[in-house]
């Protein structure tokens, strides 16, 4: 069919059928010796998962955030250039830049601590520095905020840890960050830490792909973050809460775990 072309390893070749009218289609998915066939629905503009298993669990997020008038937690997320601070910051102005330690005395009045990397690139490494308020040029509204961010590199933990962390209200990030959430309390940045930490949300992270674009569009955002909240007692045990309160059944969840022993904590 293609005899003139020279097709590189790892193409698909994908025959469309333009006369199909019919809502759904037969699937076979094969993995470990098994088989796994279903009827499944036109996926349309939307990215398919390719285990079945996955399907139903993606199935039962969607239906909870209809049925709730809830959103997906990608419409929250904040961009890597909220405070303006490039990855060359410190490289480039070492004399506006202190390193933080433990016991460094900060005025917060003037100053903020700063999570960047120490010098642009894959050498660059993420590091706490103090440097003057004045220096933060963008998103001065979020500093007395707590925040929920995430490596930008890896924000959906698809390849490595995320590196999920609670910055207090005395801070801002560079490029190397991604803030999921910001919050006024710290109660609701460490109830939402708990939310993004259990099984079931750990898993529709991986729902999507890794870049920013598409990261947590399968997520779903309760909103509310509080203690009073409708939907999740924070100090009871997070992931059975979710599971039962999305209706996954106990052999789901084992799938669910199955994929996420495979991936880094």
């Amino acid at each position: 069919m293609f005899s003139q072309q020279g097709i590189p390893d790892g193409i698909s070749i994908v025959m469309k059928d333009s006369r199909k009218k019919t809502t759904g289609f037969t699937y076979v998915y094969s993995i470990d010796g098994r088989r796994i066939e279903v009827e499944a629905l036109n996926p349309g503009e939307d990215l398919m998962p390719l285990n079945p298993l996955d399907v139903d669990v993606v199935g039962k997020i969607n239906s909870f955030v209809i049925s709730n008038n809830l959103a997906y937690l990608h419409d929250s997320i904040f961009p890597r250039t909220l405070f303006g601070i490039e990855s060359n910051f410190v490289e480039k102005n070492p004399s506006l830049v202190y390193e933080y330690k433990s016991d460094s005395s900060v005025n917060f009045n003037k100053e903020i601590k700063l999570f960047t990397n120490d010098k642009a690139g894959k050498s660059g490494r993420a590091c706490w520095f103090v440097t003057s308020k004045d220096n933060i040029l963008s998103g001065k509204q979020y500093l007395d905020k707590w925040k929920v961010v995430v490596s930008s590199a890896n924000a959906g933990g698809q390849k490595r840890n995320n590196q999920l962390t609670v910055l207090d209200n005395h801070s801002a990030f560079g490029r190397s960050r991604v803030a999921l959430k910001i919050f006024d309390t710290e109660a609701e940045a460490r109830n939402f830490y708990k939310y993004v930490k259990s099984e079931l949300i750990r898993f529709a992270f991986l729902m999507t792909d890794e870049s920013l674009t598409s990261l947590a569009k399968q997520v779903p955002d309760i909103q509310d973050y509080s203690d009073t909240n409708p939907y999740i007692d924070f100090t009871s045990d997070v992931s059975k809460q979710l599971y039962k309160l999305f209706q996954i059944e106990s052999d789901t969840q084992k799938h669910i775990r199955e994929i996420l022993s495979k991936k880094a904590e």
